[in-house]
């Protein structure tokens, strides 16, 4: 039995390893001044140093409780994905910070220092919000940002930069549009520009037969001027139930359609699908100016 007197470790008479089964080196001991350690089959197993500080498969704990290695957390007590093993608490001391896994090769990364949040899949992170509240998918810096959420440096209000890292004078897709299984349309950039795209390939198309009664339905739009009730801002176009009339391609959502809360469900339009209207409406014109060119020399 030792006895410490006056905070004296007085474990300098006893065994190197003590009350445990004789012959063998399981018990607790006193490997230093001040501290308190217990052993299994010859490997220490805990440790309390001066600072009461207690490590687990450590031999320098550095906080009231140091612990190499997992954590397992009873399912009553920890929610989970997985199965038993997949429960744990994990410190990596390569990353500097306290790491948490719910499951197997996903964990949470939460940078004291640089004040970030980080997600990995792996040793792999995929996703970080940043100090400035910067959204990051794929890089860990804005200079190289697939996703930036961030303010805009040309205008006095906030903006979503989307940006594509890739160099060179080729261009490429941004953003591709999924509809269930196939894809509908995509954003590409090139250094200079940007293309919102629609599919049109002749393999999805069928019964393909070239547009009449192109120039009637151009007369029977009606363009308009008006002004935006929010700020009184002049504007011209459509109105959208009834460009559907003549259009209908060209118009989302339903006239005087509202939600479950009485609230309006407005109308919108894309112009683009006019294109080929005015185009063959332009055609039919040319068509008829060159006929009566013909019987008027």
């Amino acid at each position: 039995m030792t006895l410490i007197l006056n905070g004296t470790d007085n474990s300098a008479t006893v065994p190197a390893v003590q009350g445990g089964t004789a012959g063998t080196t399981t018990g607790e001991y006193f490997p230093a001044t001040n501290q308190w350690a217990v052993a299994t089959n010859g490997t220490q197993a805990m440790l309390v140093d001066a600072s009461q500080n207690v490590g687990i498969g450590t031999a320098s704990p550095t906080q009231k409780l140091d612990v190499n290695g997992n954590v397992n957390i009873p399912a009553d007590n920890f929610y989970y994905l997985g199965g038993a093993s997949d429960r744990y608490i994990r410190y990596r001391s390569s990353q500097n910070d306290v790491l948490y896994s719910g499951f197997s090769g996903l964990f949470y990364k939460q940078d004291v220092a640089g004040v970030y949040h980080a997600w990995f899949t792996g040793n792999n992170e995929r996703m970080r919000i940043d100090s400035s509240g910067n959204l990051l998918v794929g890089t860990t810096s804005t200079n190289s940002a697939r996703i930036n959420s961030t303010f805009d440096s040309n205008a006095s209000n906030g903006g979503l930069f989307l940006q594509d890292t890739r160099t060179g004078s080729a261009g490429g897709v941004a953003v591709y549009f999924k509809r269930d299984t196939s894809i509908v349309g995509n954003i590409s950039t090139t250094n200079t520009a940007t293309a919102y795209n629609t599919s049109s390939d002749y393999r999805l198309k069928q019964d393909i037969a070239p547009m009449t009664g192109a120039l009637d339905r151009v007369v029977a739009l009606k363009p308009v001027t008006y002004k935006w009730k929010s700020d009184g801002a002049d504007a011209e176009g459509f109105i959208a139930h009834e460009l559907a009339e003549v259009c209908p391609h060209a118009v989302t959502g339903e006239k005087d359609a509202v939600d479950e809360d009485g609230n309006p469900r407005y109308q919108g339009i894309d112009v683009s699908f006019l294109v080929a209207t005015l185009t063959a409406a332009i055609q039919e014109l040319k068509a008829e100016f060159d006929a009566y060119k013909a019987t008027h020399p």
